[in-house]
C-alpha cells in the first residue's frame, strides 16, 4: 500500500505545489496544500482511497478526487466562487500481474497528459 507523504504536483505554468497528508486512515486519505489560499476552504486538495478486494468483489478499487476550489474577493471578504473537481474510479482485477497493474498505470498517466483528452480541459472542439 502506499504510504503517506508529501506529494508535489506541478501545475502548467509549472510551479509546484506540496500536498501535505492531514487526514490518513486505512480507508481515506486527504491532502492538502493548506495555508497557500485566503481560507483553508479555499486550498487546492485532493482526496485517495484503496478498496482491496473481497470475497464478495474481485477487483481492488482506487478512488481518487481532486478538488480546485476558485476564491473571490468581494468588500474585503475572501470567499471560495467555485469548485472544479476531478473524479478517478479505478478496478483493478486482482488476477493482474505486477506488469499489468504497471502498464494500466502508465496508460493513465499518459492518457491525461495527451493532447486530445487535455483539449477537453480547455473546451476545445474534437472533432
Amino acid at each position: 500500500m502506499p504510504s503517506a507523504a508529501n506529494i508535489v504536483l506541478a501545475d502548467s505554468t509549472p510551479a509546484n505545489h506540496t500536498f501535505v497528508p492531514l487526514q490518513v486512515s486505512p480507508g481515506l486519505t486527504l491532502h492538502s496544500e493548506s495555508g497557500v489560499a485566503g481560507t483553508p476552504s479555499g486550498d487546492l486538495n485532493f482526496t485517495s482511497s484503496l478498496d482491496l478486494a473481497s470475497a464478495k468483489r474481485s477487483t481492488d478499487r482506487l478512488k481518487f478526487q481532486f478538488n480546485y476550489p476558485v476564491e473571490q474577493t468581494v468588500d474585503g471578504i475572501v470567499s471560495v466562487a467555485y469548485t472544479a473537481r476531478v473524479f478517478v474510479d479505478v478496478a483493478i482485477p486482482v488476477q493482474m500481474t505486477t506488469a499489468q497493474r504497471n502498464h494500466l498505470a502508465a496508460y493513465t498517466q499518459n492518457l491525461m497528459t495527451n493532447t486530445v483528452i487535455k483539449g477537453y480541459f480547455t473546451r476545445q472542439p474534437m472533432f
